[in-house]
């Protein structure tokens, strides 16, 4: 049996969250405080795979404000990562989503050879992007394919939009679960 690695975000208020996360339990509280929060994206990622994406095209890009999508919960103290995105960074995330949604429109063939082992064919990967959807719960495939990525990245841009869209911040935890 394999390891699921969840995912939550939410955008929120900038005064209703604190400066830092002390503690998973800490997170977990703010997940669950819906005078904080009045929606939540959640997900997980089976064997790390959104991580490892990520990181992947990250490193390929040369984009270094997504780090926090690819953080490595099970090498972390406490077996978690929380950061809150002021609105410098929900914005970088946007700009960043935005350029690799567009990138694996015009390129599959370069998410096809980084992710081997899924057999993709060009079509295929079009197909799938195009009709990725944001959802508040993204599980495709159990996390672990390109699909699971485009539908995550595409909510999770949706969550960046109607944050920058209302001046709000968005806490993002991972753990290992």
């Amino acid at each position: 049996m394999s390891s699921t690695y969840p995912a939550s975000a939410f955008s929120a208020k900038p005064e209703s969250l604190p400066a830092h996360i002390e503690s998973l339990e800490h997170a977990i509280a703010l997940l669950n405080d819906k005078s904080v929060r009045d929606r939540i994206l959640s997900g997980g990622s089976r064997r790390g795979y959104l991580a490892w994406m990520v990181k992947l095209l990250s490193e390929k890009c040369n984009l270094t404000n997504l780090d926090f999508l690819y953080c490595e919960p099970w090498e972390s103290e406490g077996g978690y990562c929380a950061v809150i995105l002021n609105n410098e960074r929900v914005k970088s995330a946007i700009e960043s989503i935005t350029f690799l949604l567009a990138r694996f429109e015009s390129n599959p063939d370069e998410l096809i050879e980084l992710d081997k082992a899924g057999g993709w064919k060009r079509d295929d990967v079009l197909q799938m992007l195009r009709e990725a959807e944001p959802s508040l719960h993204p599980q495709v495939n159990e996390g672990d394919s390109l699909d699971y990525l485009f539908a995550y990245l595409k909510s999770f841009l949706a969550l960046c939009q109607k944050a920058q869209q209302n001046g709000e911040f968005i806490l993002y935890v991972q753990f290992d679960g």
